[in-house]
């Protein structure tokens, strides 16, 4: 069997997992409600049988049943929602020794918002080939780990139904040059990630590799030593370039940004037979009009999902909104909301074809702050998941 085919009966597998579950809960609605009717029946086939000159002696019993059987009605089992939305959660989580409780008021958080997917931070390989910790320590993983593993423990333990993946951030280029081409990279990141999974019960690694805005060989190369590493019973999500400036998508651009700075359908498609999962960055638009990130995010959306939905076994796409400070001239918080983000996918989805829209997964909020009551609010209006 292909991994292509691999990757697509995994797929169907927890598809059909959730299906399973989501009906066990109409049936349990159902068989309930069914015993409810049955009570109900037999408390009025008594009555029938009961003298007249009788049945008002027992007519507060029976308004005590009656209220028994319609306050059951309203007890019906929790319904279970597929979410398949993300947060990220940085090194402010998982380098610091977190009190239990403040990790329950995320889990809380998270669960309200139906959002299962966490990209929590694990490292970044520094430019002598060891990866980094606590910059305020000596930069070094291995300090910051137990804090790491202590973290993800209390995930699991608090939100075993969450889907944990281990975010690994690979900067391509370095004072000393460009290095994605290096062997010895594709082993060290192979092997980090595959370390990784062998000694935590996770889902899978996030693999983020910038800068790469156009088309890059050394990506696919890379990729393969991860997933020959992490094995198919793991899942590899892969951040993916926005398109910045498509010259064929009759939407405003940054003028000062090479025109189709982006990467190319056949190279989307590529990267999307490799990985399960694409999180596109929608973000760093460099665009100073609300309206103008507004369509290209939808582009972004389109974009996408029309790629991998003209391939067997590609990766599902998850969208990343942004949810932090201003970092000029690329990112303006006014602009790039989270608010204006949702409407922008929100607009491309009448559009899209059934299969496209399957392969929507969902969205992941980028955040470097906390979230306030109206952040919450504007991301329930627009993305609704009930």
């Amino acid at each position: 069997m292909s991994k292509a085919r691999e990757r697509i009966a995994r797929r169907r597998e927890r598809q059909m997992a959730t299906q399973r579950r989501s009906r066990s809960t109409v049936q349990a609605q159902d068989t309930q409600q069914t015993k409810l009717q049955a009570t109900v029946q037999q408390v009025l086939s008594a009555l029938a049988v009961i003298p007249r000159n009788r049945i008002l002696l027992l007519i507060p019993a029976v308004v005590v049943v009656v209220g028994v059987v319609a306050a059951l009605a309203f007890l019906k089992p929790k319904e279970e929602v597929a979410a398949g939305n993300g947060y990220w959660l940085n090194r402010n989580w998982s380098y610091v020794e977190q009190e239990e409780s403040d990790v329950q008021a995320l889990v809380e958080q998270l669960q309200a918002h139906h959002i299962d997917q966490l990209y929590v931070y694990f490292s970044s390989l520094k430019g002598d080939g060891t990866w980094a910790g606590d910059p305020t320590l000596r930069d070094r993983y291995s300090e910051v780990e137990p804090n790491v593993r202590a973290f993800i423990g209390q995930l699991q333990a608090l939100y075993p139904d969450a889907q944990i993946y281990a975010w690994i951030e690979v900067v391509g280029e370095t004072p000393t040059g460009y290095r994605l081409s290096d062997p010895q990279l594709h082993l060290t990141v192979a092997e980090f990630a595959g370390r990784t999974l062998r000694s935590l019960s996770i889902e899978g690694v996030l693999l983020d590799v910038k800068p790469i805005f156009t088309d890059n060989d050394d990506l696919p190369v890379l990729l393969r030593a991860v997933r020959s590493e992490i094995g198919m019973e793991h899942i590899m999500a892969v951040v993916a370039a926005p398109d910045l400036t498509p010259t064929d998508a009759d939407i405003n651009v940054a003028a000062f940004i090479a025109p189709d700075t982006m990467w190319s359908n056949e190279y989307k498609q590529r990267i999307a037979l490799q990985a399960d999962q694409l999180i596109v960055t929608a973000y760093n638009s460099y665009l100073t009009e609300p309206v103008d990130y507004i369509e290209w995010v939808t582009h972004q959306v389109r974009s996408y999902t029309e790629m991998t939905s003209n391939i067997e076994g590609g990766a599902h796409v998850i969208v990343s909104i942004p949810h932090y400070a201003d970092n000029e001239p690329a990112h303006n918080s006014v602009i790039e909301s989270i608010a204006a983000a949702l409407d922008g996918i929100s607009r491309a989805i009448p559009d899209m074809t059934e299969t496209e829209v399957e392969l929507l997964q969902g969205v992941a909020i980028y955040s470097e702050d906390d979230m306030t009551a109206s952040d919450w609010q504007a991301y329930d209006q627009r993305w609704p998941r009930e």
